[in-house]
């Protein structure tokens, strides 16, 4: 398939130059490879990362917000009754507007284009709830407006003719959620989560100052989802349980982002956990929060690199020095909070930054 492709955009790159044809090339095979790699994931593994990561931060998760697929036109209103041959994408987003029915209210134009007989823009509920009917068409409730005025179809009941003709009619199309039409799609997760626990550690490593790059390892270490040797042993996979550092300890995120980084803890029987870090720096009271940001992206940082170098040292049996290790990590937060807001006053609290 690949070389198919390369070969069908021969001709019409004739005249080019060498890197511009060079780079559409490249384009195309990693393209190419990156839906192969994603074909052979199982899709048990893809349902368990979607949902991991779609779920707020925090919930633990890291609020991406993610949709399967686009449903196809002839899904058309999202509080009808799914067909038998609709697909679980479109079946997932019905039961999801079900979820959130009682949460919006919509406001009617003369040129609304809602459903007429399947949108809960009456009262909350729907025209076809009101009949109890549900072989009613797709048609738009600007059909039954004229000139700003209701038109009744005659085989509606008495009471469902008063209902529709109490509501008012707008200039324009409205939506609210829980009667505000000020809502951001965070109200959305957050009823969509409700079910779940929040979990306290999310504000330490998703602040307002946050680095996606940094802070993506620390979430991965406080949910236990880095590759050390106690979470292989525990899916069956044997690998040498010492710690490239030390030597000595057995490899795990606790020994790994704490008694590694930093050795004066060995002195301490209860040696604390990621959490308890983060949670004691949380607790300065003399600390800001821009000293506490500060001190929150200090341990991420610290996390990534420590973690690129074990990769290094088991995969690559090369090692780098503590000390060329403390420069990295000095010159990335360097880098990174330089153009922070209040950067003059971190240096006058931290004046070990510049070493």
């Amino acid at each position: 398939m690949q070389q198919t492709v390369l070969a069908a955009e021969a001709v019409p790159t004739r005249g080019w130059s060498d890197r511009r044809v060079q780079f559409l090339k490249f384009i195309i095979i990693n393209f190419i490879a990156y839906w192969i790699r994603g074909s052979i994931i199982p899709k048990g593994c893809h349902k368990i990362i979607n949902r991991l990561c779609s779920r707020p931060e925090r919930f633990g998760g890291l609020s991406i917000p993610f949709i399967d697929s686009l449903y196809h036109g002839k899904y058309t209103f999202p509080w009808k009754p799914p067909n038998s041959y609709a697909s679980k994408t479109w079946k997932l987003i019905c039961n999801t507007a079900l979820l959130i029915k009682n949460k919006i209210s919509f406001g009617i134009s003369k040129d609304s284009n809602l459903s007429m007989y399947w949108d809960p823009w009456c009262n909350g509920k729907a025209i076809a709830e009101l009949l109890d009917c549900y072989w009613l068409g797709p048609q738009l409730v600007s059909n039954y407006i004229s000139e700003s005025n209701w038109i009744i179809p005659i085989f509606f009941p008495r009471q469902v003719a008063d209902i529709i003709l109490r509501i008012p009619i707008r200039d324009h199309d409205s939506i609210a959620w829980e009667g505000s039409s000020n809502f951001q799609f965070k109200n959305f997760t957050a009823h969509y989560f409700s079910d779940l626990i929040e979990v306290p550690w999310h504000k330490f490593i998703w602040h307002k100052n946050h680095v996606v790059r940094f802070s993506a390892y620390a979430w991965m270490a406080l949910m236990s989802k880095l590759k050390t040797a106690y979470v292989l042993a525990a899916r069956s996979i044997p690998i040498s349980s010492g710690c490239p550092f030390c030597l000595i300890a057995p490899k795990s995120h606790k020994h790994l982002v704490i008694a590694a980084l930093i050795p004066s803890l060995d002195a301490f029987f209860l040696r604390p956990n990621l959490f308890q870090a983060f949670d004691f720096l949380d607790s300065f009271q003399n600390f800001n929060s821009f000293d506490k940001r500060f001190c929150f992206l200090t341990i991420c940082v610290e996390i990534y690199h420590i973690w690129r170098e074990m990769n290094l040292r088991r995969f690559s049996n090369y090692w780098n020095s503590p000390y060329f290790i403390i420069s990295s990590v000095s010159k990335e937060i360097k880098m990174t909070i330089s153009n922070w807001k209040h950067y003059d006053q971190l240096l006058h609290n931290f004046p070990n930054i510049h070493g």
